[in-house]
């Protein structure tokens, strides 16, 4: 789930197998959680969730804020939900999680958790691969080591470039400890065994034609 803090650690408790992450996690009441990148609602939202704990039965258990009101104190926070002023793709994140009920967002993060897991690994067993970080729920780090020797930096960032310019999936670069990384991240409900093996395809590829 690429969800922020609130409503990754709701979702995450859902997933019966990987609940001890979100043990002894204190939730904010008033915490937003970035929703933007919900990958089962609309694409692009320009919101977030939040957990509404004093909401009346009447009202689900978030509530849902507008774009440009991430930062502002509560009290002057324009709260959509869907009792209220919502838009659209709000009433679409709210209509998704009651459809898909805990077992369905069970599923997903199960889903995304283990095809990141296979990804990651696949990818690490590849020679000139280093698997830096290895995935609890859905993200991994990695880089690709030179063999020269001379920057295994620079040969992860050209490898990545090479990733991306084949079109085949999408990998950021990050700064970890002081080196350049790849950043693996499933959240897409989509995302299967078969797309897994293609893209550890398309790196091998790209590891080959990269620098």
């Amino acid at each position: 789930m690429q969800l922020g803090a609130v409503a990754e650690d709701d979702l995450v408790i859902a997933a019966e197998q990987r609940a001890q992450f979100a043990d002894a996690i204190d939730i904010d009441d008033d915490g937003p959680a970035d929703a933007r990148k919900d990958p089962w609602v609309e694409p692009g939202l320009e919101a977030a969730l939040a957990a509404d704990r004093g909401a009346d039965s009447a009202t689900p258990s978030f509530v849902v804020l507008q774009a440009g009101e991430l930062n502002a104190p509560p009290a002057s926070r324009s709260i959509g939900t869907p009792n209220g002023r919502a838009a659209p793709a709000d009433f679409a994140t709210y209509a998704a999680i009651r459809q898909l009920g805990r077992s369905g967002i069970a599923g997903i993060v199960e889903r995304c958790s283990d095809c990141a897991r296979a990804l990651t690994l696949g990818i690490g067993r590849l020679p000139g691969a280093e698997v830096l970080w290895e995935p609890v729920i859905n993200q991994g780090l990695m880089r690709f080591l030179d063999p020269s020797g001379r920057s295994h930096d620079r040969r992860t960032d050209e490898v990545i470039a090479a990733i991306l310019a084949s079109g085949e999936a999408f990998f950021g670069g990050v700064t970890w400890r002081g080196m350049r990384a790849m950043r693996i991240s499933v959240c897409n409900w989509m995302t299967s065994e078969g797309d897994v093996g293609r893209v550890i395809r398309a790196v091998e590829r790209a590891m080959e034609t990269g620098g």
